[in-house]
């Protein structure tokens, strides 16, 4: 019949009644009004009522109608009393005779009829159904309310979530996928929550032996007291979330009551008739269980709730799992959240930074772009869950709302990318245990032609003035960023720091074939086969491949493409490669800015065309062939032939349209490159003759008895500008022969070489197109839709040509520039995270997922010829993976999950193996290659730790001059003049000892070396480093004696290092050598109980 809303505004209760039928006016609806009630009576209908909150002045309130909706304004007694519902809280059945009436329906705000609802504030309520008298509503009521028991299904628990959004409010997440918008209901009372719903997901209801139209209940009795009147629901495909309001702003430490004693829904024993009355405050109680209670906190202080599930009891507290799988929940869409979190858990020098408790000495309270070190406190909590064995899997809910006060667009349930999440977290970690309490301010500046390891290390050390924690220690390296620019050359280099590497896939290819043409006309074009990007790619490709393929540089060659015969575009490195077909002519052309001389050049395209056309072998109007008939050109067009006049005058109307004189074009277009000391007419004649053969044929005739010409001007053609749009009309006149007096080109963008095919004059030709005559190359690889890791990181580092948006400010020209600009890495950090980019974007209305497959070494990725710097280039750079990040899906939704190892430095039994993270489920894995799929997106690495030297002669030997020169120069040092002591009474060396002239130390391997090598009695056994004056008498321990290809230590290496070990006590038995006595290593070194080095050099004296 109608809908109710209520509000209240002061010292007024607003009532609307909106009419929802046609079979009463709003006329005839009868209002009476008491201090404490309100009833409304309808024609040939039962009267509605009900006791209102607190008591009115039924004298000041007032009525006010229009044609569908009745307004009651209600004037409080107590103006100072705020109502929280509508109806009273003690409502006497028996004096309310209207009470008997059922409320038939309560609209929520969302839209959901609750069936048997109770009219409280912010309610809708609808009494739609039609009138019947009071016995056959209280009949229905019966009937429906146990009906509606007898066919529901009661759920004792349901996988859900809950969490606080401020001191007053929180929501829960029901996770029940395909709920019917229709079939759910929400009732709302101060202590109790009852939820009816139905939902279409058929694993739902197999799981619980139901059908579709089964409707499920599920009733709560919550921690403390809400406001029923503010609850409000919202359904999305995969969850219902209620959004409560509490009437006490304290922190609930549990969704549910504890320890609630059990009670039958079905039980009438605490309800009189089986109904509720309105008003009515008497929180029913029901079923309790220890799933419902499982998400008590243990640390009131740190509070970390967690989630029931009606599929698994996996937060049981009772529950127990091995270290390193313990799952986390899904608390709505947060899978990219959960993924990165297991990643991180897995990171072993983070793990043991966190649970140790060394980051409580780096929390910076004073950094404003920080957290105060709430959020790594909250990290902390989490990761020592993750480890804690205790349960199987939990909500990170206190983590998601410290997440939610620092970065607002995490607070909601959609879907986020795992990286960008990845790098907030770690950043916000960062300042929080920055170890910089005021940052000093600092400016970038240019390197001034200085070497690059000083502007690197400069630039490190300005970083960590402002960035020192652990996390800058452990995931940052550097970046090398090298700009040229492409008009004067200027040279500009800076090093960033970097967290990520977002390496670019290689894109799917295709095969295109292009024309390259010399410089020089006499040498023949080439045809070159490429291999691209079929889609998303730029020329770059092609200014680069044919640049690589010919040894010219990329800023040496114009692309243009050819379009019957004429040019039709130039092509930038940056234009889009998607618009050019496999059938486009595209010429690749050698340019050159100056010659050998130095000379300015000009570069000049030039297209042909002849002034009369071929003329049509047939009559343009009745097609008869020349044959029968000599045909005649029409004279103003001199395009089409006739065979008599007549049929020329009866195509007139026809032909009159078209009648023009244009210039056909005919064979290739083709570019001139000159010194523009040489523009002189006869020069310009010489040189378009040369490029012109290479695709027309040309057949001289003369009239008989003509006086034979010069040679220019005998030349069958003219030269004049081409206006560039129409290719026809001319702006500027021909150009004519000056002599030897140099043209002025400067105005010419287009040069049009136009041959004379009119008969009628004394000298003309006959001008044909052939094809052109070159050589083939090809240069297309295998067309495969796979990858590897090192063809991703090529890509990284390769030059690529900045566009007009992006372009670069030139100091040096004072402009922006289209720069040539190439990453490189310097410095490589402890843990290397590598992004690989499978999400394109080309605008707000296109994006899309590359699903091609990486292949990535699950051990022993080697960085080292990535690596620029040479103090480190020639330190192997190994790597071993340990988490990867997954993504499933498409662009538009996805699922993210996690593989995970943790992987500790000396593989001890602390480490645990590879896992499959999905949110809550965490399983083992039988083969490490699986972690390699399609699906990767963010893999990570650690860096290898291999055997070292001694800390005070490791560092001495890296700064040694002659191991900086042969970092640099790439050749071996001196066997012994380098590492000679200044000392004058050093003894010269044995004879036995000169092996090592013979075996010298390879370019490319890198100097390692050992001060672990027993020496006498001089071993240094204590935990402090000793001062050494000398190192020329340590021994040299070359990388490829003590490594395999792999980076694995040998195995006799390892067997003699402990032989070593075991000989670290001497005692009486072992033999002193004396100082400054020379010795030979072979000879001597079994007087010392030790076996000798692998490799040496030449030791005269042992200090």
């Amino acid at each position: 019949m109608f809908t109710t809303q209520w509000s209240q505004k002061g010292p007024h209760v607003y009532l609307v009644f909106e009419k929802t039928s046609d079979s009463f006016q709003i006329e005839d609806v009868a209002v009476t009004l008491t201090n404490t009630s309100c009833k409304l009576t309808i024609p040939d209908c039962l009267p509605f009522g009900f006791e209102l909150f607190d008591e009115i002045d039924q004298k000041r309130s007032e009525r006010q109608q229009n044609n569908d909706r009745l307004v009651l304004v209600l004037r409080k007694k107590n103006e100072n009393i705020k109502w929280t519902s509508l109806t009273s809280k003690n409502v006497n059945e028996q004096n309310n005779e209207y009470n008997q009436r059922a409320v038939t329906s309560v609209r929520m705000s969302g839209g959901t009829i609750v069936t048997h609802g109770i009219l409280k504030g912010g309610n809708q309520t609808s009494a739609s159904s039609p009138c019947q008298t009071g016995q056959d509503i209280m009949k229905e009521g019966f009937k429906s309310l146990k009906q509606f028991e007898h066919e529901s299904h009661q759920l004792k628990t349901v996988k859900h979530a809950w969490y606080e959004t401020g001191s007053h409010s929180l929501v829960i997440t029901i996770y029940i996928a395909l709920l019917d918008q229709l079939g759910v209901s929400v009732i709302y009372e101060e202590r109790n929550l009852t939820i009816t719903m139905k939902t279409c997901d058929e694993t739902f209801h197999e799981k619980y032996g139901t059908t579709i139209e089964t409707p499920f209940l599920w009733s709560i009795r919550l921690f403390a007291a809400i406001v029923p009147s503010k609850g409000r629901h919202k359904i999305t495909r995969k969850t219902l979330e209620i959004h409560l309001l509490k009437q006490e702003a304290v922190k609930w430490k549990n969704l549910l009551e504890i320890e609630t004693p059990s009670l039958s829904l079905n039980s009438t024993e605490n309800r009189k008739d089986g109904w509720k009355k309105i008003g009515q405050d008497e929180p029913m109680e029901f079923a309790s269980d220890d799933e419902d209670n499982n998400n008590v906190k243990k640390n009131e202080n740190r509070p970390l709730p967690s989630t029931t599930s009606c599929f698994h009891s996996r937060t049981s507290v009772k529950s127990v799992c091995r270290a390193g799988f313990t799952g986390l929940n899904n608390l709505g869409n947060t899978c990219f959240m959960n993924s990165v979190l297991q990643a991180l858990a897995n990171t072993s020098d983070l793990k043991t930074y966190l649970l140790d408790g060394h980051y409580r000495k780096d929390i910076n309270t004073k950094n404003p772009l920080g957290m105060k070190g709430k959020m790594v406190e909250v990290v902390f909590e989490l990761f020592k869950e993750l480890w804690s064995r205790d349960k199987t899997s939990f909500s990170p809910i206190k983590f998601k709302e410290m997440v939610g006060l620092k970065e607002p667009r995490f607070t909601d349930y959609m879907q986020h990318d795992a990286q960008e999440f990845m790098a907030f977290l770690l950043d916000i970690i960062h300042e929080d245990v920055n170890r910089v309490v005021e940052k000093p301010y600092s400016e970038g500046k240019e390197d001034d032609d200085r070497p690059d390891h000083v502007v690197a290390e400069e630039s490190w050390k300005l970083h960590k003035s402002r960035n020192d924690s652990f996390i800058v220690d452990l995931f940052h390296g550097l970046f090398k960023s090298k700009l040229d620019c492409p008009k004067c050359g200027h040279c500009s280099l800076k090093f960033d720091p970097f967290l990520f590497l977002t390496i670019p896939l290689p894109k799917p290819k295709r095969v295109l074939s292009v024309f390259f043409h010399y410089v020089d006309p006499t040498r023949k074009p080439v045809k070159i086969t490429l291999s691209v990007s079929s889609s998303g790619g730029t020329m770059l490709e092609i200014f680069q491949k044919v640049g690589e393929k010919m040894n010219i540089s990329v800023n040496k060659l114009q692309i243009f493409e050819v379009y019957k015969q004429w040019i039709r575009r130039f092509f930038l490195p940056t234009s889009s490669l998607n618009d050019v077909r496999p059938d486009d002519v595209i010429f690749v052309q050698e340019t050159q800015a100056k010659d050998e001389d130095g000379n300015e050049m000009l570069q000049l395209p030039v297209v042909q065309r002849q002034t009369v056309s071929t003329l049509a072998q047939h009559c343009a109007y009745c097609s008869a062939l020349p044959q029968v008939h000599k045909l005649k050109r029409c004279l103003k067009c001199m395009r089409v032939g006739y065979c008599h006049q007549v049929c020329q005058r009866a195509d007139w109307p026809q032909h009159r349209k078209n009648c023009s004189r244009k210039l056909d074009v005919v064979g290739m277009p083709f570019f001139m490159c000159f010194p523009k000391r040489k523009a002189t007419y006869k020069y310009l004649c010489e040189l378009v003759t040369m490029f012109s053969k290479r695709s027309v044929k040309v057949t001289h005739y003369q009239q008989t008895n003509a006086t034979p010409p010069s040679p220019v001007e005998g030349c069958p053609f003219v030269l004049s500008p081409v206006n560039w749009k129409t290719m026809q009309f001319n702006t500027l006149p021909p150009l004519t022969d000056q002599g030897d007096e140099v043209l002025d080109l400067s105005d010419c963008k287009l040069l049009g070489l136009d041959w004379e095919t009119d008969n009628r004059k004394t000298y003309f030709v006959k001008v044909e197109s052939v094809t052109m005559d070159c050589d083939e190359i090809s240069v297309a690889g295998e067309n495969n839709n796979g990858a590897d890791i090192r063809s991703c990181l090529q890509l990284f580092t390769e030059p690529e040509i900045l566009s007009q948006m992006e372009a670069w400010y030139c100091p040096r020209c004072k402009d922006h520039r289209e720069a040539t600009k190439k990453m490189s890495i310097w410095q490589l950090p402890k843990v290397l995270i590598l992004q690989l980019k499978r999400f394109s974007f080309k605008n707000l209305l296109w994006r899309d997922k590359i699903d091609t497959f990486v292949d990535f070494p699950v051990n022993g990725l080697d960085m080292s010829e990535f690596c620029i710097n040479p103090r480190e280039s020639n330190i192997p750079q190994i790597y071993d993976l340990y988490a990867v990040v997954n993504h499933h899906g498409g662009i538009f939704g996805g699922h993210y999950t996690s593989y995970v190892r943790l992987a500790t430095d000396d593989d001890s039994s602390q480490g645990v193996g590879w896992r499959f993270c999905d949110d809550s489920h965490i399983r083992e894995l039988n083969d490490p290659q699986q972690v390699v799929s399609k699906a990767a997106y963010v893999v990570m690495y650690k860096k290898r730790k291999l055997p070292q030297a001694h800390p005070s002669l490791d560092q001495r030997f890296l700064d040694h001059p002659a191991i900086e020169e042969e970092r640099i120069s790439g050749n071996p040092p001196s066997p012994t003049a380098p590492f000679e002591s200044p000392s004058p009474s050093r003894a010269s060396p044995s004879p036995s000892s000169n092996s090592q002239a013979d075996d010298p130390l390879e370019a490319d391997e890198a100097p390692y070396y050992l001060s672990s090598v027993c020496l006498g009695t001089g071993r240094n056994t204590s935990n402090e480093p000793e001062a050494v004056d000398d190192i020329s008498g340590v021994p040299l321990i070359r990388y490829n004696e003590i490594f395999d290809d792999q980076g694995n230590v040998r195995e006799e290496t390892d067997s003699k290092v402990e032989e070593n070990e075991d000989n670290k006590d001497h005692g009486d038995n072992a033999t002193m050598i004396p100082p400054n006595s020379p010795v030979s290593c072979k000879e001597d070194f079994s007087k010392v109980n030790c076996n000798p080095p692998l490799s040496y050099t030449d030791m005269d004296a042992i200090d």
